[in-house]
């Protein structure tokens, strides 16, 4: 079998029916899942340090929520100790 160029596989994700297999196939494969959950914190992290809004937007958000509050509450309480 050939290797696809990006543009074969750009236009084979234009099927939805192909697009949703695919993504259901992605979210069923813990190591996928894992890999993809590193790569988007690497980006947000990039644009954590470059996009002052979106760090403010994120930082207010997060400081609604709760699960948010207790691991901050807990990373600090390790860090005194």
């Amino acid at each position: 079998m050939a290797d696809l160029t990006k543009e074969e596989v750009s236009k084979l994700l234009q099927d939805e029916k192909l697009m949703d297999e695919v993504i259901d196939s992605v979210l069923q494969d813990p190591d996928v899942m894992k890999t993809l959950a590193e790569d988007i914190a690497d980006e947000l992290s990039d644009v954590l340090e470059n996009n002052p809004s979106f760090r403010k937007k994120l930082l207010v958000a997060a400081a609604k929520n709760p699960e948010f509050k207790r691991k901050l509450l807990e990373t600090i309480a390790d860090k005194m100790q």
